[in-house]
């Protein structure tokens, strides 16, 4: 939701249901995201409708209501570009229903670190601080040639993937 929003947890909610309009925008129908806030629905017994659409239909929402300084609550997940794009927040969760801290984990065949040492190793050492990722990915969004964002990307972050380099490099050496 919008940081301008002053509530902080989804325990609020009820007690703000009509400056929402009762309703929560979420995503596609059948996601881990609208069976998570179904779920947050049930479990704190909130008086409010989930209304599933695509990403681009809640990112539009957002718009919308940031525009006219609304009150609105979507659906969010870290990383995404929409953390880049608009001053937004998470709202609390005590009983955890969304989880705890997300992550991002790398997955190869079996034999890929056989094939491929220097690059296994690489992915080892990989990691986007919460802030660069947010970027890179809104920019990556607003792209209308993604090859050349990320060619650029890259040239203006050289010194952080030279250090997952220089990681993977110094293990291998010793």
């Amino acid at each position: 939701m919008p940081k301008y929003v002053d509530i902080n947890s989804i325990e609020e909610l009820n007690a703000n249901k009509e400056k929402f309009g009762g309703r929560i925008v979420g995503i596609e129908r059948g996601s881990g995201m609208a069976t998570y806030t179904d779920s947050v629905l049930l479990a704190y017994d909130l008086d409010y409708r989930q209304l599933n659409s695509s990403m681009i239909a809640m990112a539009s929402e957002l718009q919308k209501a940031i525009d006219e300084e609304r009150w609105i609550v979507v659906t969010a997940w870290q990383p995404h570009w929409l953390f880049g794009r608009y001053d937004v927040k998470f709202l609390e969760d005590p009983k955890k229903i969304y989880g705890d801290t997300e992550h991002i984990e790398t997955f190869v065949r079996d034999d890929f670190e056989r094939d491929y040492p220097e690059v296994y190793r690489y992915f080892q050492h990989a990691f986007f601080e919460e802030d660069v990722l947010s970027e890179l990915l809104t920019r990556m969004e607003a792209s209308k040639n993604e090859k050349e964002t990320a060619r650029e990307w890259v040239e203006e972050n050289q010194e952080l993937l030279d250090a997952w380099w220089g990681a993977q490099t110094q293990k291998a050496s010793n």
